[in-house]
């Protein structure tokens, strides 16, 4: 099983010009950023306590921790700069750093949440890309920190973590129009930086795109503003749109794909599967099931075999098994786990870190919730997603800290 992950691993970095290890951590969500860790070593049984190999101190922000090549890279919040930090994996010495001024005012409903900065970094092709709270894009070279660019002249949520797709570099930009927010969904050249297509469908949410191969076309989807959209990965021409209205356009879940099917998720409006499919040259989305039981609201969910794992909102937060085939929940684990979890799947277990800093251990296992350990790994609360990359678990919680598991050593 480790053979055939590794190797899908290995041929979508390929389609998306990147140079990963299966090791490698190097975007949000990871290698093929559906969560999966395609060659982690877990301990078994999972330990009562986690001995931490070393913590560094590295700022403030929800952005996760990227990994690749033996380096980790931390983009984060330093008084009013957000640094780019590049850290030894092997013991959290800092190898180099970027920082730039970046002054922010949250709004006052986000306050709690800081300043950010929220965008996970991505290393691709010897080159890191970060996307700042208030839209500012970098390219930096991997081996030295040296910048390559940097455009501050556009605005963006800053929320959505950014997506490198063969030599397109994708995001979301808005604009004022009068008193209306306008936006899209923009590619650029990773190289340069230039503007290579816009696609105007919907303004961009919280969640970040995804690329896939669907219908004989390579697109790129993402959950928007008011509905779920697919475009041409070479053009930026709408392909296929789904309406899915969330409270206040909170969109946040980044959407996954299995076989011609995605599935996506929204507070309040449960779990959809569309099959993409193609017709007189035309690509459509039918719906193929809901799941009206299982809504997701900010925690983006990982498949395993022909189903489903993912936070429902359902007694306070609860981890949800759902049938890919028919959407039908399989089972339901007990609450109370809060708004967000991070889920990282390593062959037949999922690594579920809550909000409150506890890592959970749970069978991959449709017939029934199964947990096989669990331990606390920060001592605060914990908002950034959790990086497994081979046998090196990190976490980054809410008081700056970045710190580094050695799995191989427990």
């Amino acid at each position: 099983m480790a053979i055939r992950w590794a190797l899908a691993g290995a041929v979508l970095a390929l389609s998306l010009g990147m140079t990963t290890w299966a090791q490698d951590w190097p975007q949000w969500r990871g290698p093929n950023r559906d969560g999966v860790a395609p060659d982690a070593k877990l301990p078994d049984p999972w330990p009562a306590q986690l001995r931490p190999a070393w913590q560094a101190l590295v700022g403030a922000g929800y952005s996760g921790p990227v990994a690749a090549e033996g380096k980790v890279v931390v983009f984060a919040r330093q008084g009013e700069q957000e640094v780019t930090l590049c850290l030894s994996a092997a013991d959290g010495k800092e190898l180099w750093r970027d920082s730039y001024d970046a002054p922010y005012t949250p709004s006052p409903l986000a306050v709690a949440h800081g300043k950010g900065p929220f965008s996970t970094p991505a290393i691709v092709g010897g080159r890191v890309y970060t996307h700042g709270v208030a839209g500012t894009l970098s390219c930096l070279d991997f081996a030295t920190g040296k910048l390559l660019w940097r455009d501050q002249s556009l605005r963006s949520w800053g929320a959505a973590s950014l997506l490198i797709d063969g030599n397109l570099l994708l995001h979301g930009v808005l604009w004022m129009e009068g008193e209306e927010m306008k936006g899209a969904l923009t590619a650029r050249n990773k190289d340069t930086g230039q503007m290579v297509w816009r696609s105007l469908a919907d303004v961009p949410s919280y969640s970040s795109p995804i690329a896939a191969d669907l219908a004989g076309q390579r697109q790129i989807i993402q959950l928007m503003q008011h509905k779920i959209i697919g475009v041409a990965a070479n053009s930026g021409a709408l392909l296929w749109e789904v309406p899915f209205n969330v409270v206040n356009e909170m969109n946040i879940v980044t959407p996954v794909v299995h076989r011609d099917r995605v599935i996506f998720s929204g507070y309040g409006l449960g779990t959809k599967a569309v099959r993409i499919t193609a017709a007189g040259g035309q690509a459509a989305a039918e719906l193929a099931w809901h799941c009206g039981q299982v809504s997701m609201y900010i925690s983006s969910p990982v498949v395993c075999g022909d189903y489903l794992y993912g936070l429902s909102t359902r007694r306070g937060g609860s981890i949800a098994c759902v049938r890919l085939e028919d959407g039908q929940m399989a089972w339901s684990s007990p609450g109370n786990l809060g708004d967000y979890a991070s889920f990282v799947r390593a062959g037949d277990r999922l690594l579920v870190l809550a909000t409150n800093g506890t890592l959970i251990v749970v069978a991959a296992d449709p017939t029934q919730y199964r947990e096989l350990g669990r331990c606390p790994v920060t001592k605060t609360t914990v908002w950034t997603h959790l990086t497994l990359a081979g046998s090196r678990l990190y976490v980054k919680d809410n008081k700056a800290y970045l710190t580094c598991f050695d799995l191989a050593a427990q």
